[in-house]
């Protein structure tokens, strides 16, 4: 379970259940997040909806971090991993904790799938009453406490795309004779129609062009030009949380640190 890996193998998944079962035995959370689709990614998930295309799992080293908290490790997977086998038991096991950020997310798409996860904590949670005096608590936002830095879901899933773009050409009907395109209003140079002096007519049209499009999660799959960019980006994501987790841990004050909104009352 080293780095981001893409574990699609069924023989793989029971030596990563132990993995994870060992680290449970050992006193130790692992981090869990899964990527999922059928819903609004910037809305609350609606009820049997939100679908699993890949999850993944991360789990704490003896590596150090300068900053004090272990650094972690992780793997990615494909839905099937969770369907059945070791690592369904590993998920529904009490005995192993499972952090996640944003957890009911999670654990309600897992449900959609039949999965009952137990023992699943909530990181967004516990950093939220831990450290109110932070502007934002989302993984994104709080990744440079464990000296993380991670990408945008939409960036990692663009890509160049062939598609219709408002445009103005000539009246003459000639296809090559485009006078400006929309958003880069480029005008092609030689390809300018020789009449377009004055009182020639022009015509808002669609024409083809190229723009950096999301392409849908679900067919992103492996082979695909942007599938290793998914897998690292799923791993990043729960090796982060169960760092921030073990951060968390090793603070020396454990309890709400000061708002500094939080007016001053004076004593009556």
């Amino acid at each position: 379970m080293t780095g981001a890996r893409w574990l699609p193998d069924p023989g793989q998944w029971s030596r990563a259940a132990d993995l994870v079962r060992a680290s449970a035995a050992a006193g130790d959370p692992v981090g869990w997040d899964s990527e999922t689709f059928g819903h609004a990614v910037r809305e609350t998930t609606a009820p049997h909806r939100a679908r699993v295309h890949v999850w993944s799992l991360g789990v704490l080293t003896s590596a150090r971090h300068p900053r004090g908290h272990r650094v972690a490790s992780g793997a990615v997977f494909p839905v099937e991993a969770m369907l059945s086998g070791p690592l369904r038991e590993v998920l529904e096991d009490p005995a192993v904790t499972k952090v996640a950020w944003n957890a009911p997310h999670d654990v309600h798409a897992a449900g959609n799938h039949g999965v009952t996860v137990r023992s699943a904590v909530d990181g967004l949670q516990r950093l939220r009453v831990q450290r109110p005096d932070l502007p934002r608590h989302g993984l994104k936002s709080v990744c440079h406490l464990v000296g993380r830095s991670l990408t945008k879901f939409e960036d990692v899933l663009r890509a160049p795309q062939e598609v219709w773009v408002p445009g103005v050409v000539c009246a003459c009907d000639v296809p090559d004779h485009v006078w400006w395109t929309e958003p880069q209003r480029v005008r092609p140079g030689p390809d300018l129609c020789p009449l377009k002096g004055r009182g020639h007519p022009r015509a808002r049209v669609l024409v083809p062009g190229v723009r950096d499009v999301v392409q849908p999660l679900e067919s992103v799959v492996p082979g695909h030009a942007l599938f290793p960019g998914l897998v690292a980006y799923a791993a990043e994501d729960s090796v982060t949380a169960v760092e921030l987790w073990d951060w968390m841990e090793r603070q020396p004050d454990r309890a709400p640190a000061p708002m500094p909104w939080a007016p001053e009352w004076e004593d009556a």
